[in-house]
């Protein structure tokens, strides 16, 4: 995108947007003149006043990314034509990937995005790029446990307030595995069915990091197998010991007795007929 042709008001200039009002790579050309051709329109503004287009098909803001205080027209000395010309051409900030604004020859330009298909012909060709990736169209997501209060946060089951000055509200651990075969698959997660919807959540044993922590939570153990806390499973013990245990129950019901968790043990014998 551009505001060449009026500051403030920057258009689309190359790709299916540029060509889609008018600005395209036609045969013989070295590109597009955008002094008399313009895109679609990309926003209006500079710094904290830009205000991205509208998008015709929803009727809301499209996308923007600038950075702090972009795009912000810098006239004054850099490896280009800042101070006569100003900066009227996007460029990607590395390594945040946030917008700002260049002159068209600054000397610190480690290299270029170019999209092909469907915009005539184009001033380079594939064997010029230095890498090729073909884009697919994304999808809208729900943005979670951004800028939520702690109250909030700890509302939300898909969220974990874990404190700090950066991101205190983060995405849990497991919620985004998106089916219950697919967690219980997953040693550290579970499904939980005590929220609506269910979804994948972590195993509460697996947050506690080291034995000594471990070793104080009831239901939970210290696996030197796997270095980690797991929830503490009645198999292994004795009847005596299972005896000992507030969640176990020594069941019988199989002839010589073994050890299960307390609430399958005490469920009735379901009785199958098959016809």
């Amino acid at each position: 995108a551009s505001d060449v042709r009026e500051e403030g008001k920057w258009n689309w200039v190359t790709g299916p947007e540029g060509a889609a009002g008018g600005c395209v790579y036609a045969s013989g050309k070295s590109g597009c003149n955008i002094q008399t051709e313009t895109g679609l329109p990309f926003g209006e503004g500079t710094g904290s006043s830009f205000a991205p287009a509208i998008d015709q098909t929803t009727g809301r803001d499209m996308y923007d990314n600038w950075a702090n205080d972009e795009p912000n027209d810098f006239r004054g000395p850099c490896p280009g034509s800042c101070a006569t010309d100003g900066e009227d051409y996007g460029h990607f900030l590395w390594p945040s990937g946030e917008w700002n604004d260049y002159p068209g020859d600054h000397q610190q330009i480690d290299g270029y995005i170019c999209e092909w298909g469907g915009v005539g012909d184009m001033c380079v060709d594939v064997d010029d790029a230095t890498g090729v990736t073909d884009l697919v169209p994304g999808v809208c997501v729900e943005k979670i446990c951004i800028n939520d209060t702690e109250t909030d946060c700890k509302a939300n089951p898909k969220c974990e307030w874990v404190g700090g000055n950066v991101q205190p509200c983060v995405v849990a651990p497991c919620v985004e595995i998106p089916n219950e075969k697919e967690c219980d698959a997953d040693p550290v997660c579970h499904w939980d069915v005590t929220v609506s919807p269910s979804l994948c959540k972590e195993k509460i044993c697996n947050k506690y990091k080291d034995p000594a922590t471990c070793s104080t939570k009831d239901d939970c153990m210290w696996d030197d197998g796997v270095n980690r806390c797991v929830d503490k499973v009645c198999d292994p013990f004795d009847r005596c010991d299972c005896k000992a245990e507030p969640r176990c129950f020594w069941d019988t019901s199989s002839g010589t007795g073994k050890c299960v968790e307390s609430r399958y043990g005490q469920c009735p014998t379901l009785d199958v007929v098959l016809l």
